[in-house]
């Protein structure tokens, strides 16, 4: 399924992406800078992909209904 936002990157891109920075930092190949500059890159990969996946869960549970209303205490 197609992400609703054009701009937006698709889960599995990112995570690929996430991957690749994650080999090249282990490689132990890369200088100081490079390796500062793949985890910047590293850590917006990761919160990209926590973020697409709490929303995947927020969606599931709309559609199981495991969302409980909130209690309204000024309605009774």
């Amino acid at each position: 399924m197609a992400s609703k936002n054009k701009n937006e990157p698709e889960f599995e891109k990112i995570l690929e992406e996430l991957e690749k920075l994650l080999a090249e930092m282990e490689s132990g190949s890369l200088s100081l800078d490079a390796s500062i500059t793949k985890y910047e890159r590293a850590k917006e990969c990761l919160d990209i992909c926590k973020k697409k996946l709490d929303d995947a869960e927020l969606r599931i549970s709309k559609i199981d209904g495991d969302i409980a209303e909130p209690f309204d205490i000024e309605a009774q």
